[in-house]
């Protein structure tokens, strides 16, 4: 789900927040501005009040011509030690159900569709659906299983429309630990955040905000609310709120600096804050430092920023590898939990049950697809992103030790009850 909007759409979202979000009086936990953040302490274990140990992040950052730090995905501990690159990309998740890569028939009308993400459990995808026909409409969320069965529409009353069709950004979904229910993002009155079962019923308002994220380990969502309108746009800054997936304990943890200086051109960083797997810390991207809008040729440069999920020790990680003015930054992409039946991105995943003949390693997703490389029986690789469903068969990206990226099918069509990869449950 794309981190960076136009401020437009950021505009659009966060405005038509207001009238459910209140005053927003409330005194928050921790609230840093610009030049505060770029001050703070970054290189010693973050300040805790809970018996924490380090976890690893994935980021994107790098710069072309730059061999220490190339342009790619990276690994870092929450310390903002051990940082090593992983892989060029990182490979978002792919849908296809027909013959058309990018439409599905639902109901008898066409749809083109966008995907949204896994269940933790790796048994359902969630994706969107936008009519074809006509260009600008409410499209609606639908989730199937991991095979392409089991089509279910998830976005029903009172929580209907969840994206905006033809506009920038995807809808904001989230997947409760064990994938039974969802919360979403939706622009129905009143607007904010929605929890659903997975099986498309019981949807239920639960709070104004936007950018959920659910907790791996218990029943808190983490959210952003609008900034506060009472002060200058140069000031803005966005509330992190915590709440119970039932409506209990809505806490503010964070507010988090929004550089929207110069907008026209460049639009602004929006946080998604993401838990660890031990649902203990909290990670997103924001604009740490002051921004030269003359100098600047792209985004406004970038930082990643961990807190305690008790919204304490707000720290800002230091020399990633990122590009300098005029260019971007770096960027918080997830939290890697490798101890998932569906590992996320930077995990190392075995290759077993090929025997001698291999498993292909494909230059895109597909049976049809060109063969890049052969994986052999216990090849261990590294995952770079979201597995693919195409035609009722996954495919995972993956980067072979020599440095070759490419996508080796989970199992074969005739085999559905195989799996060729596994994950050891370690990080790459």
């Amino acid at each position: 789900m794309g981190f960076r909007i136009r401020y437009a759409i950021l505009l659009m979202l966060l405005l038509s927040l207001v009238a459910a979000c209140g005053d927003g009086g409330e005194d928050p936990a921790t609230t840093l501005t610009p030049s505060q953040v770029a001050a703070s302490p970054t290189t010693s274990p973050i300040p805790t009040s809970v018996e924490t140990i380090p976890q690893t992040l994935l980021v994107l950052g790098g710069q072309e011509g730059h061999p220490d730090a190339a342009p790619g995905v990276y690994l870092v501990d929450s310390d903002g030690r051990n940082l090593r690159r992983v892989g060029d990309r990182l490979y978002d998740a792919r849908l296809q159900l027909g013959e058309d890569p990018t439409k599905v028939t639902i109901d008898g009308a066409s749809y083109i569709t966008g995907v949204v993400g896994w269940a933790p459990n790796g048994e359902r995808l969630v994706f969107y659906g936008c009519p074809s026909n006509p260009v600008s409409a409410d499209g609606q969320l639908y989730s199937v299983n991991a095979d392409g069965s089991g089509l279910t529409r998830l976005s029903n009353p009172p929580g209907g429309r969840p994206v905006t069709c033809y506009s920038e950004g995807g809808p904001a979904v989230t997947w409760s630990p064990d994938g039974s229910k969802l919360a979403y993002y939706s622009y129905t009155e009143p607007v904010g955040l929605y929890v659903v079962n997975s099986d498309g019923t019981g949807t239920r308002f639960l709070t104004a905000g936007g950018a959920p994220q659910w907790s791996p380990q218990d029943n808190r969502i983490v959210f952003v609310r609008r900034p506060h309108e009472e002060v200058e746009e140069a000031d803005w800054k966005a509330p992190i709120y915590v709440i119970g997936s039932d409506g209990s304990g809505e806490s503010e943890l964070a507010r988090v600096p929004l550089d929207c200086t110069g907008w026209a051109l460049w639009g602004c960083t929006v946080p998604n804050p993401s838990w660890s797997h031990d649902g203990l810390l909290l990670a997103f991207t924001a604009v740490g430092t002051p921004v030269d809008f003359t100098q600047l040729k792209g985004s406004p440069v970038s930082d990643v920023f961990v807190i305690t999920a008790n919204g304490s020790g707000l720290t800002m990680l230091e020399n990633l590898p990122k590009n300098d003015p005029p260019g971007g930054g770096n960027h918080f992409a997830g939290w890697v939990n490798c101890g998932r039946p569906l590992p996320t991105a930077g995990c190392q995943v075995r290759v077993t049950g090929v025997g001698a003949l291999g498993l292909n390693l494909r230059h895109e997703p597909d049976i049809d697809r060109e063969v890049i490389g052969l994986l052999g029986e216990g090849a261990v690789v590294c995952l770079l992103g979201s597995p693919a469903l195409i035609r009722g068969v996954q495919w995972w990206p993956v980067r072979t030790g020599d440095g070759i990226e490419g996508w080796a099918a989970l199992s074969g069509p005739d085999e559905p009850g195989a799996r060729w990869l596994e994950p050891t449950g370690s990080p790459c």
